[in-house]
């Protein structure tokens, strides 16, 4: 949705100069929170952001942690918050507070807790600077394979690569063997030869197939890194309604859930899953306007019942959002309309993603794996012929596109220089 910073950002510098990038009108660092049984004193929220936002940043003390990030930040969070407003700010409050910060980190690293993500993990990742929210206007985030296929801004000067793109091809079988030679077998009995072979695959789908797909088993220590970095699922659902009728809150409306709410929603919308006493409702982390299309907002789904969320009928997802919005803001809206339409993402269902992306995880520490053993090549004979490129093979881009994109590139310069050293230069 996003092209997130500007610097070290290929996504950026290949668009920058082209005119189709502007800065969103919601940056997501300032939030207008609701509850109907909390009191959420401006103030105190904004010294509250600037607590969570330190505790984040703590270099020093996340290098040395080996907690998961909920415990890390829990604990701090809840002493400096007590520290520093004693009385004003209730259990319930920091509890309410925590559980949303909570669904914010689970939103950005796509974990279905917190609580299994590395706190030191974390530090893996590194922004790009400059503005991390520049949107695409009304062309999408597709246009970026438009540019790097030259289709854009100039069809006519579109790379002539249309015959080498073989589509609805699923693949069921990549075959090495001792001689350098790489057969891929597609489902619908095809074949194609190869010397090398760059797999693009996302690790919810090596997850799946780590041990079906490749022949022979791939090394212990790629299937270690397989199993041992996170994957997991963000879901958005977007609502278009009749009308833009939120226009006091330009920046989105973002949901905290007290204890008293939760037990509100519970006994009063009966409709979808729930677990441990909890509503699916509360995965609601909040709804926000998007820049190309004024009468819609997106709903960020997160958590550990998003999955379930996704077998949920449109009808249900629609009554069960407005009970959301009209409960937490009706006072403020008291004529919120019926949306016109919904459209749901359903990544885990995907048999070609199973998930978002990629995230550092308690069990990649504990297996002591990351993204460069998920990285490098598939050797035989000495030389690289299995190839590995996507988003959770970048060491410190992890879960962007720009992070898959620069993925491909360095697979894409590896293969050149492999050839470059056998074959002459000017013979390619």
């Amino acid at each position: 949705q996003w092209c997130h910073g500007e610097e070290n950002n290929i996504v950026y510098t290949l668009a920058k100069d082209l005119d189709v990038l502007s800065p969103s009108i919601n940056s997501y660092d300032a939030f207008q929170c609701y509850s109907p049984t909390l009191s959420l004193d401006k103030e105190i929220m904004e010294q509250i952001y600037v607590i969570a936002d330190n505790i984040v940043n703590d270099v020093e003390v996340l290098e040395s942690s080996k907690e998961n990030f909920g415990d890390y930040f829990s604990k701090r969070f809840t002493a400096k918050v007590t520290e520093e407003f004693g009385n004003e700010c209730s259990p319930e409050l920091i509890n309410a507070l925590l559980e949303w910060i909570h669904k914010f980190h689970a939103c950005l690293n796509a974990c279905p807790t917190w609580y299994d993500l590395s706190a030191k993990g974390i530090l893996e990742y590194q922004s790009c600077e400059g503005n991390y929210y520049l949107q695409w206007r009304n062309k999408g985030y597709k246009t970026i394979i438009d540019i790097l296929m030259k289709k854009f801004p100039y069809f006519q000067k579109a790379i002539p690569i249309n015959d080498k793109i073989i589509l609805n091809k699923v693949v069921t079988k990549i075959k090495l063997n001792k001689f350098d030679d790489i057969i891929v077998l597609c489902e619908d009995g095809s074949s194609y030869n190869a010397k090398k072979v760059l797999v693009t695959l996302p690790l919810g789908v090596l997850k799946q197939m780590k041990e079906s797909l490749f022949e022979p088993q791939l090394p212990l220590n790629k299937l270690k890194a397989i199993d041992g970095l996170g994957f997991g699922t963000v879901n958005k659902m977007f609502l278009k309604f009749p009308v833009q009728w939120w226009l006091k809150d330009p920046k989105g409306i973002s949901i905290i859930w007290s204890e008293r709410d939760s037990a509100f929603a519970l006994e009063n919308f009966h409709h979808g899953p729930t677990q441990n006493r909890k509503s699916w409702l509360e995965n609601i982390f909040g709804f926000y306007p998007i820049d190309s299309h004024s009468n819609m907002l997106l709903v960020w789904v997160v958590g550990l019942d998003v999955n379930k969320i996704g077998c949920i009928s449109d009808d249900i997802l629609i009554s069960g959002l407005l009970f959301v919005l009209r409960y937490f803001v009706g006072s403020r809206y008291p004529d919120i309309p019926n949306p016109i339409s919904i459209l749901s993402s359903n990544w885990h269902l995907d048999p070609y993603a199973y998930g978002s992306y990629s995230y550092r995880s308690m069990m990649s520490e504990k297996m002591n794996v990351f993204a460069s053993d998920l990285e490098s090549p598939v050797n035989i004979n000495g030389r690289p012929v299995l190839m590995f490129a996507g988003e959770a093979t970048s060491s410190h881009q992890y879960s962007t596109v720009h992070g898959a994109i620069s993925s491909g590139f360095r697979e894409a310069d590896r293969i050149i220089n492999m050839f470059e050293k056998i074959e002459p230069k000017g013979k390619l």
